[in-house]
């Protein structure tokens, strides 16, 4: 057979391959995976989960019980806002106020949830703050750590020792949430690395953290004041 007649089958099995290719990746690129936004978390179902926690808000503001508000608020945010928000793309100067449409920057993921879950902030003004700057307008400094020149493993080992909850974390070029669960230290953001989404990762391997030479936490779940300001409905 002649090399002509070899052409045309070469060619289709190498359009074939191609094409077995970008389904693979697609299958296993980090936000088709991490994310149900097509079927499950659609924008639609975010906004009832939204409209639950301010249910939730209104009858946790009749109780004194500043325990069952602390614990309801890191739940808000870590089981019932974040998981519509993995694998939305970032971007530099994503500001999508929608998860999985758009992109979002890591300041403006980090404020867009605070928001959603019902502070009243300024989105925008908060996001586009250094994100000590940021940090510092959320809290009060009873609640700031600042850590220098420390190993990641001296840092997530602070935190375990600061206690369980919801912490906003700035870093030299970046920010997100940190979640101590008692039994682990997990780094929720919108990563300008790969997989350049929003995700949720083990601290004490996240990359972006470890090379980080300067690094602030602020234990948002702790403020009494963010905490009653959240249950203003």
């Amino acid at each position: 057979m002649s090399n002509s007649k070899w052409f045309p089958i070469i060619k289709n099995t190498g359009y074939l391959i191609l094409y077995l290719f970008v389904l693979c990746w697609i299958a296993f690129y980090s936000p088709w995976r991490l994310s149900k936004h097509w079927l499950q978390n659609t924008p639609e179902k975010y906004k009832k989960e939204l409209a639950a926690i301010r249910r939730e808000r209104k009858k946790l503001a009749q109780q004194s019980n500043s325990s069952n508000s602390r614990t309801a608020f890191v739940k808000a945010i870590d089981n019932h806002i974040f998981p519509y928000w993995y694998g939305t793309f970032w971007s530099f100067n994503g500001t999508t106020q929608v998860p999985g449409r758009g992109s979002i920057a890591c300041g403006y993921f980090v404020t867009t949830v605070l928001r959603d879950a019902g502070l009243e902030i300024n989105r925008s003004a908060l996001a586009q703050m250094p994100s000590e700057q940021m940090i510092k307008a959320l809290m009060s400094e009873e609640h700031i750590k600042r850590f220098r020149n420390k190993s990641l493993k001296e840092f997530i080992t602070q935190i375990e020792k600061t206690g369980e909850g919801l912490y906003i974390v700035g870093l030299d070029n970046h920010t997100g949430f940190l979640v101590n669960e008692g039994k682990g230290v997990y780094f929720v953001h919108a990563s300008g690395a790969y997989p350049f989404c929003v995700i949720r990762e083990k601290a004490r391997s996240a990359t972006i953290l470890k090379k980080s030479k300067y690094r602030i936490i602020g234990r948002i779940s702790e403020d009494k004041s963010v905490l009653k300001s959240w249950l203003k409905v």
